[in-house]
């Protein structure tokens, strides 16, 4: 709720400055309803004042009584009524420039309480235009929330900017809607700019530097969010599983598989992440990128008891192969081929053979060269092999086979 302070119009302070501004008539009337003010007899003071608006004659004294009759609605919090009688003795330009001013701010703000947000827009921006010293930082942020409600965001910005510019350090909610305003606009490397403001001011708030990557990345600036993403992370803010996760691929993208693959590792370990698939999955291609095939193996293992597949397998298997683990292999291509079909069975199948080529199991592998040669996709390569067998293999053994 909107809350503003209430002074009311003191009417012998008025009178004793404004007495030759008054004919004798409408002092008298004016001075009827003080009396009755300062006896706190409120609504006989508001009945004084009605029925004197009618017979003062001056505009001023007019504006004084509508002036009056708004500040004692408003010391009853009745706003709306408040407001008309106001604007009613604002619209008479009668009152010194100061009280002028003044009425102008309340029933800006008056207006904002109504939620009438044009409204109060613009007479609070009139009125901060001509106010000078008077204008202050909280002026400056009602002004650019009215703008904000009526999704003027170009119009927020210079507002809240000002609102900023009067505080060493402003509330965090006023950096926030200056990042919004910039988001509204799509302005993404500014709405970086700006959040990066906030963090730096309030550096606590794990929601504000995941903001900030997610700002920084939309803005392309991609260095600086991996950047702003480890900092988050090495500083202990950034602990969720989804940080672990993002930081990881961002390294990843960044060319640095092996910290990618550390930090998967260090979430695994602390529970942050929970191994599932798509983390597992994540880990193995981090250590397989990083060249690091023992520890891709025991990723994919990991994986294998999660998801089984025999593309998960195949994977295995083709890091056992590059290791020359070849009895591994061996086993871990049979697994694969008891469910694999297709193309991922045809190459398996070739790996299958190759293996035990290099095992020795030349009849073994004869057959399983001869299986693969059938599947279109891998025959030119089986046949190879097929003819390399032939040329290592004892004559007496491959005569077995057949």
């Amino acid at each position: 709720m909107w809350r503003f302070g209430v002074v009311v119009l003191l009417l012998a302070s008025t009178l004793s400055h404004g007495q030759e501004k008054l004919s004798q008539h409408d002092y008298k009337q004016l001075k009827k309803a003080f009396d009755l003010i300062e006896a706190s007899q409120t609504q006989a003071a508001k009945q004084q004042l009605l029925s004197a608006s009618d017979k003062v004659t001056s505009p001023y004294a007019k504006a004084l009584v509508w002036q009056n009759l708004g500040q004692l609605e408003l010391r009853a919090e009745r706003h709306r009524t408040a407001l008309k009688y106001l604007q009613k003795a604002h619209v008479l330009e009668a009152l010194p420039a100061t009280q002028q001013s003044n009425l102008l701010k309340t029933i800006a703000q008056l207006h904002c309480m109504a939620e009438q947000w044009s409204a109060c827009s613009t007479k609070l921006n009139r009125w901060i235009k001509s106010a000078g010293k008077q204008v202050r930082g909280d002026d400056h942020l009602l002004l650019a929330q009215a703008y904000s409600q009526q999704e003027k965001w170009r119009a927020v910005l210079p507002s809240i900017r000002a609102a900023i510019a009067t505080r060493k350090v402003a509330p965090r909610s006023w950096y926030q809607l200056e990042t919004g305003a910039q988001i509204r606009l799509k302005r993404w490397a500014a709405a970086a700019k700006a959040q990066q403001r906030l963090v730096r001011i309030y550096p606590k708030r794990s929601a504000d530097w995941r903001q900030l990557t997610a700002l920084q990345l939309q803005a392309g600036q991609n260095k600086a969010a991996l950047a702003t993403q480890r900092m988050g992370f090495e500083s202990g803010l950034l602990t969720q599983g989804k940080d672990y996760r993002q930081l990881a691929q961002m390294l990843l993208r960044q060319g640095a598989p092996y910290k990618a693959g550390e930090v998967l590792e260090s979430g695994l370990k602390r529970g942050s992440l929970k191994g599932t698939a798509r983390e597992l999955t994540l880990l193995s291609q981090s250590w397989q990128l990083a060249k690091e095939k023992h520890k891709a193996i025991a990723a994919l293992t990991q994986l294998q008891k999660v998801t089984p597949s025999a593309k998960n397998l195949a994977r295995i298997a083709q890091l056992q192969i590059d290791l020359e683990q070849w009895r591994s292999a061996q086993r871990t291509l049979s697994a694969a081929l008891k469910s694999a079909k297709g193309d991922d069975r045809a190459s398996l199948q070739l790996l299958l053979g190759i293996t035990q080529v290099k095992l020795e199991q030349f009849v073994l592998a004869r057959n399983a060269l001869k299986a693969a040669a059938d599947f279109p996709s891998v025959s030119g390569s089986a046949k190879s092999w097929l003819r390399y067998l032939e040329q290592v293999a004892p004559n007496e053994q491959l005569a077995v086979a057949g």
